[in-house]
């Protein structure tokens, strides 16, 4: 199953402050233990909510834009990650891993939400859900055969081999097997 762990803004994030280089140290090892347990696709910081905008609907309106900043940064989100896990309870001691504690404007305090995101077959199978199977399979073609869950099944995400266990230090994975090139003539 699929999660998003989403950083929560504060007003370093929200003021644009850049992470120290101790702080994006302490990031990347978090980044690679993620990758070498095989359970990450996807994450990134985002920019301060001043160059953002939000778009909002009412019934019989034309959508209103309205840009940034945003009043209340606890409420906003500053980066994220989403990862593909076994349980809710792997997402979340994959969570307590983050280093808080690394300095810079992630000085020991913050908040990480976790979020499980939907699969297509949880809607069913129905013409809609079929067509969103067939756009996310034109995606992963032009993506190079890049894994693209969205084209995914429930089926499918089960037959994948499964995340290592969080039981386990982060980086005691096994590396992947290096993929055969070949030779030219």
């Amino acid at each position: 199953m699929r999660f998003m762990m989403m950083v929560k803004a504060n007003k370093d994030t929200e003021a644009g402050v850049l992470p120290s280089e101790g702080t994006l140290t302490a990031m990347a090892k978090y980044n690679e233990s993620l990758a070498k347990a095989g359970i990450l696709i996807d994450g990134t910081g985002l920019q301060a909510s001043d160059k953002g905008a939000r778009v909002r609907f009412a019934a019989g309106k034309a959508p209103k834009v309205i840009d940034g900043p945003f009043a209340e940064a606890k409420e906003l989100i500053a980066g994220y990650w989403i990862v593909d896990v076994r349980s809710k309870a792997e997402a979340i001691e994959w969570a307590k891993r983050v280093p808080y504690e690394s300095g810079g404007h992630m000085d020991g305090e913050g908040e990480i939400e976790l979020r499980q995101l939907f699969e297509l077959d949880d809607f069913g199978d129905n013409k809609a859900v079929k067509r969103h199977k067939k756009l996310g399979q034109k995606l992963a073609k032009k993506a190079k055969g890049a894994r693209m869950v969205y084209a995914e099944g429930k089926k499918a995400a089960k037959a994948r081999k499964p995340a290592k266990a969080v039981g386990k230090k982060p980086g005691k994975a096994k590396k992947p097997a290096k993929a055969k090139r070949a030779k030219k003539k």
